[in-house]
């Protein structure tokens, strides 16, 4: 039944007769359940088949008449695009079958489902040679680690099909600076240009903290059903394989490199992938949101991937108490994404600090 809910239109009418024909009879209690689905998912990412089970499941309508459902008929047509309203006008290749998508990518399942490794097999491949990655560790100015993952030729070329043909076609939110055509370093200073305050932010792990699920979550957002979707976060995540710990890195202590494993261990968008900045901003629209409503009475904020700054047009200690407080509680108590402020800095009009080696209190 589950499938049947999923296999198409996701309105009242479309679910209904999808159940009768699969049942073989017009049951009176069918539509009140499309209703209370609808209701349920309606504004909401596309579910998962697992969601859905759970959704019958717990209503008692369904568990009261589902021991007596026999299938007369077996739905064979494959589930259907279902966007949520905004991504409807986005214009995204309609892609409904695994065989649609592997068509797509000109590739043959098995090699998919290679790529895309969603059981994890990657994970404890030692030889390089099979591996989807180059492996670069780099240290960071702060001492902390940086690992670079460039994605070799056949993936990167698969890759960058999804960006040029799905995810470039996905507006981003305005504050949004970095990666984008037609923006750079001036239009990401100039909203801040003789504010009294500016604060600047680097959010810590910025990449690794989209992980695997939220990615997705993104596309089947974007209307692909779940198989598909499940695949194409695949492709654009990395689980790094654990034997590239194993090298002897002498500039990192034992905890930064335990620390780092437990990190990358898990899939996540890999920092050398030409889709990661793209979904990286796609998947942070809600805090762009909120951080532009927090800037909206008093300044503004903008935001070039791991880079914030939000300013502020008020008296400097002010300033600085209600932005570092505001801005602390939005990225610990929301759940968009798990991340932490590595650096705050401070410029002020009488005689701050330059930020991205600029000073905003200046045209």
């Amino acid at each position: 039944m589950a499938t049947v809910f999923l296999a198409g239109e996701a309105s009242v009418d479309g679910i209904a007769a999808r159940a009768t024909v699969t049942i073989g009879k017009d049951l009176r209690w069918i539509r009140p359940l499309a209703r209370r689905y609808v209701r349920a998912f309606t504004g909401k990412v596309r579910p998962r088949h697992r969601e859905v089970i759970r959704f019958l499941l717990d209503d008692a309508v369904f568990r009261r008449h589902s021991r007596k459902l026999l299938v007369r008929h077996w739905l064979t047509e494959p589930h259907r695009m279902q966007p949520v309203a905004a991504a409807a006008r986005w214009g995204l290749p309609a892609i409904e079958s695994v065989g649609a998508l592997c068509d797509w990518l000109q590739l043959e399942l098995e090699e998919l489902e290679w790529f895309a490794d969603l059981r994890g097999l990657g994970y404890g491949q030692s030889d390089s040679r099979l591996q989807h990655y180059h492996y670069k560790v780099l240290a960071k100015r702060s001492g902390d680690l940086r690992l670079i993952e460039a994605p070799k030729q056949r993936l990167k070329e698969m890759q960058r099909r999804i960006l040029a043909e799905i995810l470039e076609r996905i507006p981003v939110h305005p504050a949004v600076h970095g990666f984008r055509k037609g923006h750079s370093i001036k239009s990401f200073v100039s909203p801040h240009v003789q504010q009294s305050v500016v604060l600047r932010m680097d959010v810590r792990n910025f990449f690794p903290s989209f992980h695997g699920p939220r990615i997705q979550a993104f596309f089947r957002m974007a209307g692909y059903p779940e198989s598909v979707a499940d695949l194409l976060g695949g492709v654009c995540t990395n689980a790094v394989p654990r034997g590239v710990w194993d090298k002897s890195y002498f500039d990192f202590s034992p905890e930064q490199l335990r620390e780092a494993w437990s990190l990358y261990a898990r899939p996540h968008l890999p920092q050398g992938a030409p889709t990661s900045p793209m979904l990286a901003n796609l998947c942070a629209y809600r805090i762009d949101c909120r951080l532009s409503g927090l800037a909206a009475s008093a300044g503004a904020s903008t935001r070039a991937m791991p880079t914030i700054w939000l300013s502020l047009e008020m008296k400097r200690s002010a300033g600085m108490r209600w932005g570092f407080q505001s801005m602390w509680r939005l990225c610990c108590s929301k759940r968009d994404f798990m991340c932490i402020i590595a650096r705050l800095a401070l410029c002020t009009a009488d005689g701050g600090s330059t930020l991205q080696g600029l000073s905003p209190m200046k045209k």
